[in-house]
């Protein structure tokens, strides 16, 4: 019983970078690459906030296919990640998640930011936002949205891409920035992927991006630079 109950002790398992900064933060910026284990930290954070009674959560994807099959329904996804005696009911024609002690987490999609006007939340989870084709009116609306006391937070879980909200972000002085490579959770991945992935692009320009999660602002050799 006591091995079944550690399964789901996240703070037991979690490497520290996976863990929530301390200190007087907004935004929690998770910028990290593929397989470093972002999506599991950032639906255990939500989880912990579900856990105050009446918390209101809203949860932010790229399309609402990204919410229901890895935010919710995921490997990684809060349903997998919850504890059987704190498990959620998902409502997918309500784009809802709602916890036994009425704190509840609606799905978002970057496609229909407008969607953000009007609910108020405690805090909220962006995933990959680096990918929204509407980033900036998405983030805008949303960090209007989330207002209620005592602390709003956002959490943001995404693989860098060189694109101006990402650069404002990292600079804003109420963003605790996390960054963090795939070799970090090699212990989770499967040998065969690791050994295929790292020999096709470790020392390039999309390795660097998408394996070290690392912001990489101009190709080299490249004639033109990129800009804010």
């Amino acid at each position: 019983a006591e091995a079944a109950l550690l399964k789901y002790e996240w703070r037991f398992w979690a490497r520290a970078s996976q863990l929530p900064p301390s200190g007087d933060w907004g935004v929690w910026l998770l910028m990290t690459g593929r397989g470093f284990g972002k999506t599991r930290a950032g639906a255990q954070w939500v989880i912990e906030q579900a856990q105050t009674a009446g918390t209101q959560i809203a949860m932010v994807c790229r399309v609402p296919a990204d919410g229901r099959d890895v935010m919710v329904g995921g490997d990684s996804g809060v349903l997998a990640c919850s504890a059987p005696d704190f498990r959620p009911t998902y409502i997918p024609s309500q784009r809802l998640v709602k916890w036994p002690n009425h704190s509840e987490a609606r799905i978002y999609s970057s496609e229909t930011p407008d969607d953000l006007r009007g609910p108020n939340f405690h805090c909220a989870w962006v995933d990959e936002l680096a990918k929204y084709q509407q980033a900036q009116e998405a983030w805008d609306t949303l960090v209007m949205a989330v207002r209620l006391p005592p602390n709003p937070r956002i959490v943001v879980t995404t693989t860098p891409r060189s694109i101006p909200i990402l650069k404002r972000m990292i600079n804003d002085p109420a963003t605790h920035l996390t960054q963090g490579s795939i070799y970090e959770n090699r212990t989770n991945l499967s040998e065969k992927f690791f050994e295929r992935l790292i020999k096709r692009y470790e020392g390039t320009y999309l390795g660097q991006q998408e394996l070290e999660g690392l912001l990489v602002t101009d190709r080299q050799g490249a004639l033109w630079s990129r800009t804010v």
